[in-house]
């Protein structure tokens, strides 16, 4: 596995976890009215968003990149989205495809993108959040390297959220 730049054949693929209930049940995002031109979409934005990196100043980006298997096949998106070079964070998000779950394949990501804040970015704060309802996702985070920054009902729906952050410290502390 490793991570690459998403390209527009990994719409397809894509689409399948987006309209995939199994991966998407606890996601803020409604997944499911999205079609192919929604992921086509996303896929040139990002591929934009990603040449602006070397452009200053650097406002409103989010890089997204394709999480795939050895032979090249999508599995996911990990991102790191509303990046603010000013404070110096990011918001995490990762989905991968249901077939890939429990195989490694979002710890090596979250792991690669982490570096990428830290270290080409020069971030000093990741965090994401996280339904207590995923109970799947939140343990994983808290196994991997979450804290627990805060802890909020969201209105619409009574959800609780928990919101994790990791600084750089603490992430180099972990994976020196």
């Amino acid at each position: 596995m490793y991570i690459r730049k998403l390209k527009l054949e990994d719409a397809k693929s894509m689409l399948k976890w987006m309209h995939d209930e199994s991966v998407t049940k606890y996601l803020k995002k409604d997944f499911s009215s999205l079609t192919l031109k929604d992921c086509e979409s996303f896929i040139l934005k990002s591929i934009s968003d990603y040449k602006k990196l070397d452009d200053a100043p650097k406002n409103d980006i989010s890089i997204n990149m394709a999480i795939v298997s050895d032979d090249d096949l999508y599995q996911g998106t990990v991102s790191l989205k509303n990046i603010d070079f000013k404070s110096k964070d990011a918001e995490f998000a990762i989905t991968t495809c249901a077939k890939v779950h429990g195989k490694g394949y979002a710890q090596y990501a979250m792991k690669w993108i982490m570096e990428f804040a830290f270290n080409s970015l020069s971030l000093n704060k990741v965090y994401w959040n996280c339904s207590t309802q995923n109970s799947r996702a939140f343990k994983f985070y808290l196994k991997l390297f979450g804290r627990i920054m805060d802890f909020h009902i969201e209105e619409n729906n009574n959800e609780s959220l928990v919101i994790f952050f990791i600084t750089r410290n603490e992430f180099f502390k972990y994976y020196g």
